[in-house]
């Protein structure tokens, strides 16, 4: 991982587990294969790096909802947020995840922050044939993964790590809207590769006991 984004933290599960919590804010589970693979989950859960995995095994396209804001806006994540502020950012969060969403084929993985937008949520329970899967991993194991991707050469420092307290606080709060907006939650503290088979696992599993 390099560079700003708009994620922070992820789960303490490991393995595959149903998603739980707020029902309403989970689209049914696609009785057909899905037309598209969403990732959400905390910064450090391997978003990126599973979701290309996972598209390379589908032979599917990949889109990083944080690189296509980036994209459209002409300006970094951290730029927008300095500029313009969080509620503008999930502006154009919103209509980066609606754009992603109307595509097919394709694996999406959704920054870290997502979740905590009614809107964006909204627009994942209203997509149909879309699994939406939650990457969790303990906090402490996406704290190591994010300050070894710091002490990468030209890599900005993150101020959220300034303030572990806080930073413990975001991901308490985050992690029942991870899990509410999930179809799956799965352990994401294997290889990328591992993750992407669990993944596929999930999804086989799910639609024999569908037929």
């Amino acid at each position: 991982m390099t560079g700003p984004r708009s994620e922070e933290a992820g789960g303490a599960a490991a393995g595959i587990s149903p998603g739980a919590g707020l029902s309403s804010a989970r689209s049914p589970m696609p009785m057909m294969p899905p037309d598209r693979v969403v990732l959400v989950g905390f910064m450090g859960a391997g978003k990126t790096t599973v979701g290309r995995e996972l598209a390379r095994q589908l032979g599917w396209r990949f889109v990083d909802v944080d690189d296509a804001i980036v994209e459209a806006a002409g300006r970094s994540v951290a730029q927008i947020f300095a500029t313009d502020g969080e509620s503008h950012f999930r502006t154009l969060e919103n209509r980066a995840l609606q754009a992603c969403l109307a595509a097919t084929q394709t694996v999406i993985a959704v920054g870290g922050g997502a979740v905590e937008s009614r809107h964006n949520l909204e627009l994942l329970a209203a997509s149909g044939r879309t699994l939406t899967v939650y990457l969790s991993a303990p906090l402490e194991t996406l704290c190591a993964r994010c300050e070894q991707a710091a002490a990468q050469p030209n890599t900005p420092r993150r101020p959220v790590f300034e303030d572990r307290a806080a930073l413990s606080e975001r991901y308490r709060r985050r992690l029942p809207l991870y899990q509410a907006a999930a179809h799956a939650t799965i352990g994401a503290e294997d290889s990328p590769a591992a993750v992407a088979a669990q993944i596929l696992k999930f999804w086989s599993t799910a639609l024999e006991r569908s037929r």
